[in-house]
């Protein structure tokens, strides 16, 4: 008999480690829709049997564990933050004050029967952050140059003590600094790791970002398969089109050869203008002509929806603008 574990928490799957029960984890796919005004307790019980009994109709002959959490305070059910200025003010609201931490647990046996089903709830105290910290965070940065902190600011996210977000909705996004995404991966966590690739050659790559000549393409490659061969996540590479610079027929043809066989995503982005950088933004047709040479090769592709560049407000815009506006001040 095997025991299968229908939650995605890396501390519940540490406590069966550390009590020496093999298991393994099949996240389940249960609409977690919530109503402040009902029992939230027994909402959070019913959604641990549903996850249990989703992953039971699967596996009729395992021993299935479902769980879910979610986090309360001020009265409030805490969700996924919308925007950075959301994420600052839910932060700054925590710091150093008590919430709730409601989690359910239900157990089936093989013979589909609820052995048990319970709601612990904990009162915890939330880690107390500055304002500065807070802001060290959600701003621009390579995140690899940071990575003890980034690491700790993981488990913040997604420690049941903090705000309790799902590891599968973060997103660490790097320029490509080899050892430090060797290091993430060990960690095993279930976090995407988004590469800045932005180019289909060495060469090119170097015209467009000063860390490749740090790091050679092929051996940043290497360390997304090492990621995905740790954490089984696919890698998503975020490619920004610059027109006449590497937006052509013969980029997309290099960029099939290179990510081929590899679990990926690519996300391609229309660059947006700066003032210091003569860059412009591929025409529209070029743009879908290169989305489409990838797609017809089996590759996962996207356009990202532009926004903000009317207000220097987009990608790559606003810290220049920032700084711009900063060095004006006596």
């Amino acid at each position: 008999m095997g025991i299968i574990l229908a939650s995605q928490s890396p501390r519940r799957k540490e406590l069966l480690e550390l009590a020496g029960i093999e298991h393994r984890v099949i996240v389940s796919q249960v609409d977690e829709i919530l109503d402040e005004d009902l029992d939230v307790a027994g909402q959070v019980q019913d959604l641990a049997i549903q996850k249990a009994c989703a992953v039971a109709e699967l596996f009729p002959q395992e021993t299935i564990i479902g769980a879910d959490t979610i986090v309360v305070f001020g009265g409030k059910i805490l969700g996924k933050p919308k925007n950075e200025e959301d994420a600052f003010n839910m932060l700054k609201s925590l710091s150093g004050r008590k919430h709730q931490v409601m989690t359910g647990v239900s157990i089936i046996n093989k013979d589909k029967e609820l052995l048990t089903s319970f709601v612990n709830i904990t009162e915890v105290e939330f880690y107390n952050v500055t304002d500065e910290w807070i802001l060290n965070y959600i701003q621009s940065g390579e995140p690899m140059d940071n990575y003890d902190n980034i690491v700790k600011f993981i488990e913040l996210l997604t420690d049941e003590h903090g705000l309790h977000i799902s590891q599968r909705n973060l997103t660490v996004s790097t320029c490509g600094l080899v050892p430090r995404m060797k290091q993430l991966a060990d960690l095993k966590l279930q976090i995407t790791l988004a590469l800045s690739l932005h180019a289909s050659s060495q060469e090119k790559r170097k015209e467009l970002m000063p860390v490749a000549n740090s790091y050679e393409l092929s051996e940043v490659l290497d360390a997304c398969r090492y990621y995905f061969d740790k954490t089984g996540r696919r890698i998503t590479f975020e490619y920004s089109l610059v027109g006449g610079v590497n937006d052509t027929d013969e980029d997309a043809e290099r960029l099939v050869k290179l990510v081929s066989g590899m679990n990926c995503h690519i996300n391609l982005i229309p660059v947006n203008p700066i003032k210091e950088r003569d860059y412009v933004q591929s025409d529209h047709e070029e743009i879908l002509k290169f989305k489409n040479k990838l797609e017809k090769n089996g590759i996962n592709v996207t356009i990202r929806r532009e926004m903000g560049a009317d207000i220097d407000g987009a990608c790559g815009q606003l810290r220049k603008s920032f700084i711009d506006k900063s060095n004006e001040q006596p």
